[in-house]
């Protein structure tokens, strides 16, 4: 068999035709439904690293939201700020801190 007879029946598919063919066929079905498989779980695996990543970007919001927030509470809880609001209302606020009380127990 010559270059160019081998090339026609490539073409022809003729090797699908001839000798055995039940083998070649359950062959190909066998590759084409590994190759089906495969796709198909790259494609879920793909999905999965784009929801990790938009959940990861999330995330970052989330705990940059946070941050700001006890941020702008431990502002508001200092105590200046405390003395600022209280004062407008009519109290009096103390020259010294007041003492601390430490209850336990006697020996």
């Amino acid at each position: 068999m010559n270059y160019t007879q081998f090339i026609y029946k490539l073409i022809r598919f003729d090797f699908l035709t001839s000798g055995n063919v039940l083998k070649k066929w359950f062959m190909i079905l066998g590759i084409l439904i590994y190759t089906l498989a495969s796709t198909w779980l790259s494609h879920l695996s793909e999905e999965k690293a784009k929801r990790i990543y938009r959940l990861n970007l999330e995330n970052r919001r989330l705990r940059s939201e946070y941050v700001m927030l006890k941020a702008r509470w431990m502002k508001k809880r200092q105590r200046t700020a405390v003395y600022d609001a209280v004062k407008n209302r009519g109290f009096v606020i103390p020259k010294r801190q007041p003492v601390k009380i430490i209850a336990g127990h006697e020996k």
